[in-house]
């Protein structure tokens, strides 16, 4: 579960009710309250995007927002690295990864 960082009351509620409604589904717990429904959304890393190390992550890509094939996801000087197919990116441009960019993930159905 990824929730960002911020640390606003309506986050935190956000989050503890996500939590405790995914372990009461998984009948880990036995919760019962009035749960505000949230919209939930859940992703499958399906690869990684590599990186010499000289790439520079484009700023304007956002976590779990849509990338589409094509688009500039980073360049190094005038080379520019484009999506090969539509995806997600989760922990994109994170500087702790010294050989990938971040991770494409697709978008799973939740019914």
């Amino acid at each position: 579960m990824e929730y960002g960082k911020d640390k606003s009351a309506e986050a935190f509620e956000e989050m503890s009710n996500g939590i405790f409604s995914v372990l009461n589904e998984l009948g880990m717990i036995n919760f019962h309250t009035e749960i505000k429904p949230c919209k939930t959304d859940a992703y499958k890393v399906i690869g990684s995007i590599k990186n010499d190390g000289n790439y520079v992550a484009n700023k304007r890509i956002k976590n779990f927002k849509l990338v589409k094939k094509g688009a500039i996801i980073a360049r190094k000087n005038k080379h520019f690295l484009k999506a090969d197919e539509n995806f997600y990116p989760v922990l994109f441009g994170e500087k702790e990864y010294k050989n990938i960019l971040g991770f494409e993930a697709k978008k799973l159905r939740i019914e």
